[in-house]
């Protein structure tokens, strides 16, 4: 059986510490989110709240197209872009849910690269 692992690019203990290091990031973002009250909500476990998470992401998203669409700068980290700084802020939404549910993301990302690899230029001319 052919391996998914993603180490046609790679290679090495990349898999390994690229799950490893994901899995922790999801941990600590899941955690924090916890701590500071996210999770502690009614139906947290439902479907309705599921969605809600995933809209938030999406929100984050949306925030950051904005940041491109009028080049601002981030209000909390001025330093930064309003787009780098929302797709952080979507990454780690992101690892929250993937913390809050268990999801075996990291083992799905290096298993999406690897199937992406294989594809077809522009995905067999479909246009982006």
């Amino acid at each position: 059986m052919e391996s998914t692992r993603f180490m046609s690019l790679y290679e090495g203990e990349f898999d390994d510490d690229f799950i490893r290091c994901f899995n922790h990031a999801a941990y600590l973002a899941y955690n924090n989110s916890k701590a500071h009250g996210f999770w502690t909500v009614p139906d947290s476990d439902g479907v309705l709240f599921k969605l809600s998470r995933i809209a938030l992401m999406h929100s984050e998203l949306s925030e950051c197209l904005e940041g491109v669409r009028k080049d601002l700068q981030d209000d909390h980290l001025p330093h930064r872009s309003m787009e780098v700084a929302e797709l952080a802020d979507t990454v780690i939404r992101i690892l929250d849910y993937a913390g809050a549910y268990n999801l075996p993301l990291a083992d799905t990302i290096l298993e999406k690269m690897a199937y992406n690899e294989k594809r077809p230029m522009m995905h067999g001319d479909k246009r982006a």
